[in-house]
């Protein structure tokens, strides 16, 4: 008796382990079609979020025999797509069920796939400290039938579906799955990559759990912000802070030869365009001669200064937005804060410059005066405020602030 008891307390505590552990293996997601290991990931955070495709703006993938619904249910149909219970992603859905949730009560009829207008996005949003970017991967997708159309006038809920098997088994080399585009024969495109650029329109649905999570955080209105996303639509505000090394080559673009990013900095603080701060919170400015003082190589001396090709190092103090009305990340960059790499000091300990607030740098110095220089082709010339949004540099993740 005691063996058995023995046994199933084993088993017991094998299942709660593994349900613990989730759909995680290796330290991956298998439910994600881009996995990123949970050792790279700074933040991750789930939301769910609605889109109804008889919404003008989604109906390029409703277009007539090219229903994203449709595209659906015929995979199951075909056998090449299987549904599950719910968006969690544990436990299929037998044929049966999914063809008896189609049914419309009391006849001999099933819902249309032009029916099943109300898709349910479940997507966590993860930063990556390998390439300091965002991510929004998709988990699972909920079909369900509107109120309005349904006997018991509640919504009807057909099949959750994972995303990773929508897009291996039924989007990838179908020339159905496309995002039509109306207005231009030529400018169809795939549904995956609609979806990876957000060319939906959607809402978010409250969920307990993360509701309950926001507010114990106090999101307040930031002067620095150049992102501009009111307070009321932010869903979240997080800090990230990284470091770009300027003498590595994939940042030459923003240091080439008088054109070093560092160069442009000092010039304006020299010709009294620009204000330094102490550090990155941006609370105190620092005075012209501390500025000097800090660029003095040998500090009891004023015969030499570092030069801004000395100046390799950016500590960057960014936050990022999640905006409720678009579904989108804002990568809003707070201040650059300059330094001298250890290797180029005499103490051999890195040397702090000043720190600068991004939004006076992007409004003042960069925008329309700077050149993020692409040497393979002249024709994409970016500013640099345009390259460091677009994430065309190469970074080291320092810490992130929850």
């Amino acid at each position: 008796m005691k063996k058995i008891v023995l046994a199933l307390f084993a088993l017991t505590f094998y299942v709660s382990f593994a349900c613990a552990q989730g759909m995680y293996e290796f330290g991956y997601n298998i439910n994600s079609l881009r996995p990123i290991h949970v050792d790279d990931q700074a933040f991750r955070n789930t939301i769910w979020y609605r889109i109804d495709l008889s919404q003008e703006a989604n109906q390029p993938m409703f277009a007539k025999d090219l229903e994203i619904t449709r595209i659906i249910v015929e995979a199951v149909k075909a056998g090449i797509l299987r549904p599950f219970q719910n968006d969690s992603l544990t436990i299929r859905m037998p044929y049966e069920d999914f063809i008896t949730n189609l049914a419309i009560a009391n006849t001999s009829k099933e819902y249309s796939p032009t029916q099943i207008t109300l898709l349910e996005v479940r997507e966590d949003i993860i930063y990556s400290k390998k390439d300091l970017r965002f991510y929004h991967d998709i988990q699972a997708i909920n079909l369900y039938i509107p109120a309005h159309l349904h006997s018991s006038k509640k919504e009807k809920f057909i099949a959750t579906f994972s995303w990773k098997e929508i897009v291996k088994n039924v989007f990838e080399d179908n020339p159905q799955a496309v995002w039509f585009n109306k207005k231009d024969n030529n400018e169809h495109l795939p549904l995956l990559e609609a979806f990876n650029k957000r060319l939906f329109k959607g809402y978010l649905v409250s969920n307990p759990y993360i509701d309950e999570k926001l507010k114990q955080e106090k999101i307040t209105e930031n002067n620095n912000s150049i992102c501009n996303i009111p307070v009321s639509q932010q869903l979240f505000r997080k800090t990230v802070w990284y470091r770009i090394d300027l003498s590595k080559p994939a940042n030459k673009p923003m240091f080439t030869k008088h054109n070093e990013i560092t160069k442009i900095i000092m010039e304006a603080v020299i010709a009294g365009v620009l204000r330094p701060f102490t550090n990155d919170s941006l609370e105190e400015r620092m005075s012209y001669y501390d500025f000097m003082h800090n660029l003095r190589k040998d500090q009891s001396s004023d015969d030499e200064y570092y030069m801004p090709q000395d100046i390799s190092l950016l500590e960057v103090r960014e936050e990022f937005i999640f905006d409720k009305s678009t579904l989108k990340i804002c990568y809003d960059i707070q201040s650059l804060t300059l330094y001298v790499p250890a290797e180029k000091t005499q103490s051999k300990v890195k040397r702090k410059i000043a720190s600068f607030s991004y939004k006076e740098l992007h409004e003042n110095i960069f925008k329309n005066n700077t050149v993020w220089y692409n040497d393979e082709n002249q024709a994409k010339l970016f500013d640099l405020n345009e390259g460091l949004y677009l994430r065309l540099f190469e970074g080291e993740f320092l810490k992130f602030k929850d």
